[in-house]
């Protein structure tokens, strides 16, 4: 890629987040599909699918505050646990996340933020793959 084409990437990448973010849609603690509209969530979407712009569109993780976390649909329970959110482009082109709440039993500091985005992006790898949404809901698992 060459200057030019990155500049015009930089340039449209907020835009394009935006509109990314705008079309995302999960499922409910009760199993109902919505679509994300909680302006926290939206924010934090938008973030992480710049990041991913930017990066030649390879799936990325954020570590998201339980405050942050809490406003996408469903149900976090623990808030003492880390909550990361990863982004991707799936095989139809459409934005796709997966929020989720991970610790790593004996890993500390940087052995344990390096697994649990691993598994984060573990966790989206399927979600990639999969054309459509998916027919039932997978919360808490992977």
């Amino acid at each position: 890629m060459n200057r030019k084409q990155r500049r015009q990437r930089q340039a449209t990448a907020k835009t394009a987040a935006a509109l990314l973010a705008g079309s995302c849609y999960d499922y409910t603690s009760e199993g109902r599909v919505i679509r994300v509209s909680h302006p926290g969530a939206i924010k934090a979407l938008r973030r992480a699918f710049q990041m991913l712009i930017e990066s030649d569109c390879e799936p990325q993780v954020v570590k998201l505050p339980y405050r942050v976390a809490v406003t996408f649909p469903g149900k976090l329970e623990r808030p003492d646990l880390a909550t990361y959110l990863a982004v991707g482009i799936d095989v139809d082109g459409r934005g796709t996340y997966s929020l989720r709440q991970i610790v790593t039993p004996g890993a500390t500091g940087a052995a344990a933020e390096m697994c649990n985005r691993a598994v984060a992006l573990s966790c989206l790898a399927p979600k990639l793959k999969e054309r459509g949404f998916p027919i039932k809901a997978t919360a808490g698992t992977c």
